[in-house]
């Protein structure tokens, strides 16, 4: 009798737990459902900012590379430096200055949002969480040296951005003074001829021979300054799936 009831015990026990097995495996299914529709959602409002980009540059006839997906901007270095510099060449500052008026105000005044669903009325660069100047290098020389080039290059960006007067309203070069974010990727993300390259090649050296050129690494493009854009909510959604999924 004794063992009977031992044995009810466990079988009950182990229907509880997989019942609570069950429960746990559908609140994550449902959350990962919630941030598919959040990041649906982003992805919408990414792509029509592109779209809204890609207009304002078009229309003071600027020729600029868009990523289609991120939006992300790369500007060559020798247009703004001279090798091995981190102050910008006049012919930077005349690029910047034809490149930062349609950027900004489209980011921070425009009406690229209002072809959005957008219910709740929120100011278009509300959206924006982050504008983010980042710096680039090439292989060419050691991973610290070209983290400081990569860096100077984009706090000097930076700055000329902020000198400049870009008849913005007071109120958005505030907003534009605490979204900006900078950073410098020495070689870290090179730009690539062909992305299968093959186990054991040395990506380090890939620009140190003038001679000997990468056909894997472009190494004049990978030497850039990027402007991106982070949304409001990306990094949350990615945080809260790295600790709900553990990766």
């Amino acid at each position: 009798m004794k063992s009977e009831e031992n044995n009810s015990f466990w079988i009950s026990y182990s229907d509880l737990a997989t019942g609570l097995l069950l429960l746990f495996v559908l609140i994550i299914v449902m959350m990962l459902l919630s941030h598919k529709k959040e990041i649906e959602a982003l992805q919408g409002i990414r792509k029509a900012l592109i779209v809204q980009l890609k207009q304002a540059f078009d229309k003071e006839h600027l020729e600029v590379d868009i990523d289609p997906k991120t939006g992300a901007i790369a500007l060559r270095t020798e247009v703004l430096f001279d090798e091995d510099k981190y102050e910008l060449k006049e012919l930077g500052k005349v690029y910047l200055r034809n490149f930062i008026v349609p950027y900004y105000s489209t980011l921070l005044n425009s009406d690229w949002c209002k072809a959005l669903d957008n219910e709740n009325e929120k100011p278009c660069d509300s959206y924006i969480k982050y504008i983010i100047i980042e710096g680039h290098a090439n292989q060419k020389g050691d991973y610290q040296y070209n983290l400081d080039l990569s860096g100077k290059r984009a706090s000097e960006v930076a700055k000329f951005i902020l000198s400049y007067d870009m008849n913005l309203e007071a109120s958005l070069k505030n907003k534009l003074k605490t979204r900006l974010a900078l950073t410098g990727r020495s070689y870290a993300e090179p730009k690539y001829y062909n992305a299968d390259v093959p186990k054991g090649y040395d990506i380090n050296a890939a620009c140190e021979s003038q001679n000997l050129p990468s056909i894997y690494v472009d190494c004049e493009k990978s030497k850039r300054v990027e402007f991106k854009f982070l949304l409001v909510e990306e990094d949350e959604i990615e945080k809260s799936k790295i600790e709900l999924l553990g990766y």
